[in-house]
């Protein structure tokens, strides 16, 4: 079947018009092709789809689907006064806006996403129940993960929670009672060290005293604090956290038992923070 022509006379533009030219097509001599109107239809296929005045365009590329932008350094997407983005179901709502506050909804973020440096996020936690006593100890206690199951505690961060950060800051919270030798003296420390096993070649980040040089039958004594501790050279590698304790200098004379937590509904905690 041959094709019909609609051509007007040379040097003259084609225009098919309604009675009165309300609404029309306009094909020029040269120029752009024109629509005075709504232009409606089922589907639109293009490659370009330009601002009227040509200096921006949306592409689409073909097979794909790619959406592409040119002519403007931003993408900009308004977002409606009172709506937003949903997800592909068309009510979970996902980016939306409203008295011109924009709230981001329903979305994890990716461990690729990078943060500020300084940034703080929190990794986890450890609650204790005060132990009650655990001897007389005039060295630092305690040293195998037996001990540090229920005695102190024991926080374990793996090296997949704590690689993409450069430093930990590490918060704790703990009591003791002290019965009397000669004194109600002890140390404390919080150390750091690396593996799954006991304590050794312990990293001492903060180190403290608690206690009463007089002749009490026992004294009671509250500690908490925090370190920054700088990880960055440490590898992939388990870190462990714990608080030890012990006889004021290591001395007899200092301290009696030593209670972790005077009563079991005394409550402990430790936490750690990573920083980027």
């Amino acid at each position: 079947m041959a094709d019909a022509t609609l051509k007007p006379s040379s040097g003259d533009d084609l225009i098919l018009s309604n009675d009165d030219g309300s609404k029309k097509i306009e094909v020029p001599e040269s120029g752009d092709v024109e629509v005075t109107g709504d232009l409606k239809t089922t589907n639109v296929k293009a490659t370009n789809l330009k601002a009227n005045d040509g200096t921006a365009s949306l592409e689409i590329a073909d097979s794909t689907g790619d959406i592409g932008f040119s002519g403007n350094t931003n993408l900009k997407v308004k977002l409606p006064s009172s709506g937003g983005i949903f997800e592909s179901d068309g009510s979970t709502e996902v980016l939306t806006e409203s008295g011109g506050s924009v709230s981001l909804k329903n979305t994890t973020l990716d461990s690729t996403v990078t943060f500020p440096a300084g940034y703080s996020i929190f990794i986890k936690k450890q609650d204790r129940d005060g132990y009650g006593s655990v001897g007389k100890q005039d060295n630092w206690y305690p040293t195998t993960t037996t001990d540090l199951a229920d005695k102190s505690f024991y926080l374990s961060i793996t090296s997949s929670e704590h690689s993409p950060f450069s430093k930990l800051n590490i918060n704790y919270t703990a009591n003791f009672r002290i019965n009397d030798q000669d004194h109600t003296t002890i140390d404390y420390r919080l150390v750091r060290w690396t593996g799954t096993g006991n304590i050794a070649s312990e990293t001492e980040l903060i180190r403290g005293n608690c206690g009463s040089v007089t002749s009490d039958t026992e004294e009671y004594c509250c500690v908490s604090g925090s370190a920054i501790d700088d990880i960055s050279s440490i590898g992939s590698v388990q870190i462990n956290y714990s608080i030890q304790y012990r006889s004021l200098g290591g001395g007899t004379i200092n301290a009696a038992e030593i209670y972790f937590g005077l009563n079991s509904d005394d409550k402990l905690q430790i936490h750690a923070m990573g920083i980027i």
